[in-house]
């Protein structure tokens, strides 16, 4: 059975004209005549009684109403991919696919784990794991690419009525650098010299940029100076271990850049929190994997919370 089966052919139609921006490009995909598609579009737009995309030499752009239906057209097609894969496994004897969406900083450290132990509970489940930072997360969730997304910082409201997200913890951010850097030799780093310092940050981490640009800004200093950007965590620590730059890093990966030779930065103030959370939809939670990674991974990031909470009692070595 294909998707085409279960969802109707306007509907696809305008989920591929949606992504793609732009008609023809729609039509490729789709292996449909332009003016096919074009003409489906119109009769979608008669049916809703609304214009759905605004026309330019650029080509589409949603309007609010278009941006309403896809979010609602992404849930039905990915409850319709949930019920494809499902049947599947079900005639393979397999036990499905599960994607996974996590943060940088997670896939160091509780996720692997985590996995470990779902596929000492389910070994014939199919694993997809995919890293980035909050923003791709966000994108890759919202479309329907990933099934459960951990990540740091705020992701805004739910953009379809089966999308839900369970905080789980609010965790400190902390400054580190190489032991050897003039930084980490003094007994305390102010604020403005951690400003002035050259940075290492995640690639394409939108939201880091803006909390650190408000912190800063709240001590009336200019935002920081990102020199090196990376999606891998070895890569940023080995940078900053052979440049003297700092990095910022959520204090879940103290443990793992400390053993890259790296050190935490005893500055003079708390630098800001950021919120973890994990996203995912109801109807997955039919799904028992789904269910026990959930909880695995929430009871693993209060531990890294709690730990984090009475080591930031203690100064920093």
């Amino acid at each position: 059975m294909r998707l085409e089966n279960l969802l109707s052919r306007r509907l696809l139609q305008f989920l591929a004209i949606y992504e793609a921006g732009n008609v023809h490009r729609a039509a490729q995909a789709l292996a449909l005549t332009q003016p096919a598609v074009t003409m489906s579009l119109k009769q979608l737009e008669a049916d809703t009684g609304t214009v759905l995309f605004e026309r330019s030499t650029r080509g589409l752009a949603p309007t609010s109403a278009g941006d309403a239906l896809y979010a609602y057209a992404c849930t039905l097609r990915q409850g319709a991919e949930y019920a494809l894969e499902e049947i599947a496994d079900e005639a393979a004897g397999n036990a499905g696919l599960l994607r996974i969406g996590a943060g940088v900083g997670w896939t160091t450290t509780i996720i692997p784990g985590a996995l470990i132990e779902l596929n000492r509970q389910f070994p014939r489940l199919r694993l997809e794991l995919v890293t980035g930072v909050a923003d791709q997360l966000a994108r890759l969730f919202e479309t329907g690419r990933v099934d459960l997304a951990i990540g740091a910082g705020a992701n805004g409201p739910a953009t379809a009525p089966d999308h839900c997200e369970d905080f789980l913890a609010d965790l400190p951010m902390v400054a580190v650098a190489d032991r050897e850097s003039p930084l980490s030799r003094q007994p305390k780093v102010t604020i403005a010299e951690l400003a002035a310092a050259r940075w290492a940050g995640f690639y394409e981490d939108d939201a880091f940029v803006h909390h650190a640009t408000h912190f800063l800004a709240a001590h009336g200093l200019r935002p920081p100076r990102i020199a090196m950007r990376s999606n891998s965590v070895h890569a940023l620590a080995e940078f900053v271990r052979g440049t003297g730059m700092v990095m910022i890093v959520i204090s879940s990966l103290t443990e793992r850049v400390k053993a890259a030779g790296l050190v935490q930065l005893p500055v003079e103030a708390s630098l800001w929190s950021v919120p973890v959370s994990l996203r995912y939809r109801k109807l997955a939670m039919r799904s028992a994997p789904i269910r026990v990674l959930a909880e695995l991974i929430s009871a693993r990031v209060r531990e890294v919370a709690l730990h984090a909470t009475t080591t930031s009692r203690t100064p920093p070595t």
